[in-house]
C-alpha cells in the first residue's frame, strides 16, 4: 500500500503544479487586464482547488504509512537535525502543504463569490492563489521527488 500512495502522491503532484500554474497565470491575466469574471472562469480556481485538496488527502495518508516518517517520528533527534532530509519529509513539507491548501481555499472561495457578484477578481484573491502556490514550490521535496 504505502508504494502504491508514494506514487500516487508523487504523480499527482505534476498535475497539480500544471492546475496551478495555469490558474495563477489566468488569474494574473485576469487581474492585470482588469475584467470581470464570468461563470467559466470558475473553472480554472476549481481546478486548482480540487488538485490541491486531493494531493493532500494522499500526503496525509502517505504521512502515516510511510516508514521515513515514522522513523522521524522515532527519533525525534533525526527530525531536528534533518539528517536526510527528515526534517523536510515529516515536518516541513506537511505544514506547508496544509498552509498552501488553506491560501488556496480561501481564494477559490473569494474568486466563486466575485464570479456571483460579477466582479473582476480581487489582488487578495490573488495574492492567496500566488502564496500557496508559492508555498507548495518552497516545500516541494524536488530531490526525492525528481531524483
Amino acid at each position: 500500500m504505502y508504494k502504491f500512495i508514494k506514487e500516487a502522491h508523487s504523480g499527482w503532484a505534476y498535475l497539480t503544479l500544471l492546475a496551478l500554474v495555469i490558474a495563477v497565470v489566468y488569474f494574473l491575466l485576469k487581474l492585470v487586464s482588469k475584467k470581470g469574471l464570468g461563470p467559466g472562469d470558475k473553472k480554472f480556481a476549481l481546478a486548482a482547488l480540487i488538485t490541491t485538496h486531493i494531493q493532500f488527502l494522499l500526503g496525509l495518508i502517505l504521512l502515516f504509512v510511510s516508514p521515513q516518517v515514522k522513523q522521524a517520528f522515532s527519533d525525534f533527534s533525526a527530525t531536528t537535525s534533518d539528517e536526510n532530509g527528515l526534517r523536510l519529509l515529516a515536518l516541513e513539507h506537511p505544514v506547508a502543504m496544509l498552509i498552501a491548501v488553506v491560501f488556496i481555499t480561501i481564494a477559490y472561495s473569494k474568486i466563486k463569490k466575485a464570479i456571483a457578484s460579477g466582479n473582476g477578481i480581487t489582488t487578495s484573491s490573488f495574492i492567496l492563489l500566488l502564496l500557496g502556490f508559492l508555498a507548495v514550490l518552497s516545500r516541494v521535496p524536488w530531490s526525492t521527488w525528481l531524483g
